[in-house]
């Protein structure tokens, strides 16, 4: 049937269209407005059925110019529900965009039938920004079950660290705010390496835009803090979005009393599903955080994952712009 297409610059209208069809927090309003603080431009559109004037679906674009004529195009956590839909989105760039390179990351789980119908339109990248594999923990398991679906060795790491008599805060504070940023610099200054998260003000600027579904827990010894993490809620699950443990935390094993704590106050919150914020197999580099991931009775989940534009030229452009996007900013 006949689609046409409408560009959304009203929250309420894009929250109308995406409201049952949008399941990452990478499509909502406010991902799209934080991004700006790293320098991306926000563009959302909805399709439309011409003959009943229903909307269909709707994306967003993180756009960046590049040289004044050119484009790089970045569709984060995007979801599509049959193939017509994919060749529409792509109609849209096409009439609105001359020079551009596209990159997506699709969230769906994988399936021969999808990769298939993708690979029509899109090719796979040269270089990647993500994984395609994350790990799912389901929160309404009952803790006793949970906790037998967990590694042998986490649950010791678990029973240690609960020992620890770290006391733990869990909520949107500037307090906890502050004090997680400390833990991200000490983390930083230990390995000695660039950001491994955002910044302090960016974190306040995550608060302003989810408000309430930005959750951050911090774990404390005698007032001072050595394990935490910040989580986005989106509909029914929690993303996680950074974490850190200094020293001392990493010293009585903080990390895994944190994951324990933070299951149980998302399960006081109804939350059904936490997302472990990807994994990354293939890389050796990634051992240790797999290792840790990994251990606590989580479905280790396979996405679509990531796709762009066919030409040779566009695609060797784009990909020299993520290798070197990936090595000086967060993306």
């Amino acid at each position: 049937f006949p689609m046409t297409y409408r560009r959304i610059t009203d929250q309420d209208q894009y929250n109308l269209v995406t409201n049952d069809i949008v399941e990452s927090v990478f499509q909502s309003w406010e991902w799209g407005e934080f991004k700006k603080q790293h320098g991306w431009r926000p563009v959302r559109y909805k399709a439309i059925d011409e003959s009943t004037g229903a909307d269909l679906f709707s994306f967003q674009i993180l756009e960046r110019r590049v040289f004044k004529f050119f484009y790089v195009l970045w569709i984060p956590g995007y979801s599509f529900k049959l193939k017509k839909d994919l060749s529409m989105l792509l109609s849209i760039l096409n009439k609105n965009y001359k020079f551009y390179y596209l990159r997506m990351s699709m969230l769906q789980p994988i399936s021969h039938y999808d990769t298939f119908s993708v690979s029509k339109f899109l090719t796979r990248p040269y270089a990647y920004l993500t994984s395609g594999c994350t790990v799912h923990l389901d929160l309404k398991k009952e803790n006793d079950e949970w906790l037998k679906s967990v590694t042998k060795k986490h649950r010791y790491y678990i029973r240690r660290s609960n020992k620890s008599n770290i006391l733990w805060h869990f909520g949107q504070d500037d307090k906890l705010i502050d004090d997680f940023s400390v833990l991200l610099s000490e983390v930083e200054k230990k390995k000695n390496v660039g950001p491994l998260g955002y910044s302090k003000t960016s974190y306040y600027e995550l608060k302003r835009l989810f408000k309430e579904n930005q959750r951050i827990l911090i774990g404390y010894i005698d007032e001072r803090p050595v394990s935490g993490c910040i989580t986005i809620i989106h509909r029914n699950t929690a993303f996680y979005m950074s974490a850190a443990t200094n020293k001392e935390g990493r010293s009585i094993s903080a990390a895994y009393s944190m994951i324990y704590e933070l299951r149980l106050q998302l399960k006081n919150y109804k939350i059904e599903k936490f997302d472990f914020g990807g994994v990354d197999l293939n890389n050796s580099s990634a051992n240790g955080v797999n290792h840790f991931k990994k251990g606590f009775g989580g479905d280790i989940v396979y996405s679509l994952g990531e796709w762009e534009n066919k030409g040779w030229l566009l695609r060797f452009f784009g990909n020299l712009i993520v290798f070197f996007s990936k090595r000086s900013s967060v993306i």
